[in-house]
């Protein structure tokens, strides 16, 4: 059976998002986003939104592109020092201006450009959790619910639908504005991920939305995302079919994976 629209779920019933602490469903809550153009500046975020390690693909994506991280610097006002420290957390403001210099520098596809820069063991702790999970979706219910290790402007959110399909919604933050180029490596670099912990390189979502507009290349979008992205839509997800969401994962470890867990739960906790 054909896997339902993700979109569905805000229409027909489908089941309610998972919550990753409990395994139980929440009530489902629509993402309502206002368009980029009138998003006012996140001053309940500007303190810390994203880990220092979920940058570098942008910085290392723009030092690829003859941009020096010293140049970097320069140009939008980061620290050095701070730059190199993957544990600290840079402002939702400061990580859409790293992306935007991205974006000018390289394209409109440096979303996935910056996602192919990516080496396994790169996001730490959060890909610990996720590829010692049994399957793909244990992986991402724990993924889901520990994504604030990498960033807290905005959330993942997983819906399963009701022919075993899975949805995992992008949530922005209501009151400001986060780079489509966050949104667009985070999905790249989940589904090269998957590709790379399941060993089914040829896997592909069943649908990609994203509220941006088109660019003009699609080439890396069909590379990494498929063939089945659609832009100018209500929200961003990506779905996946069954197969997909029940495959295995090649590096499964219940001890390790429930270690990382209660590591990673004392340190939102904390």
């Amino acid at each position: 059976m054909a896997a339902a629209p993700c979109s569905a779920a805000m229409t027909t019933g489908i089941a309610e998002p998972i919550d990753g602490a409990t395994g139980k469903l929440d009530a489902f809550d629509p993402l309502a986003r206002a368009p980029l153009s009138a998003a006012p500046v996140c001053q309940e975020l500007e303190d810390a939104t994203s880990a220092g390690f979920g940058l570098w693909p942008f910085v290392e994506l723009l030092r690829r592109n003859d941009v020096s991280i010293e140049r970097l610097c320069e140009l939008t006002g980061l620290e050095l020092e701070l730059l190199r420290e993957p544990e600290v957390r840079f402002s939702q403001t400061v990580v859409n201006r790293v992306v935007e210099l991205a974006y000018e520098r390289v394209g409109s596809d440096a979303g996935l450009a910056a996602a192919l820069t990516v080496e396994a063991g790169h996001y730490h702790l959060l890909e610990l959790i996720l590829r010692t999970a049994p399957r793909v979706v244990d992986g991402l219910i724990q993924g889901c619910r520990f994504f604030p290790l990498l960033s807290s402007g905005g959330q993942l959110v997983l819906e399963p639908a009701a022919d075993g399909a899975l949805c995992l919604r992008w949530q922005a933050p209501a009151s400001c504005d986060v780079h489509r180029g966050c949104v667009e490596l985070s999905f790249g670099v989940l589904m090269l991920g998957m590709r790379r912990e399941t060993g089914r390189t040829s896997i592909m979502p069943a649908e990609v939305w994203f509220t941006h507009q088109s660019p003009t290349n699609l080439r890396l979008h069909e590379r990494v995302l498929g063939r089945n992205v659609r832009f100018g839509m209500p929200d961003c997800h990506m779905l996946f079919d069954r197969r997909v969401a029940n495959l295995p994962l090649t590096r499964k470890n219940p001890e390790v994976h429930a270690a990382a867990i209660r590591t990673a739960a004392d340190s939102i906790d904390d």
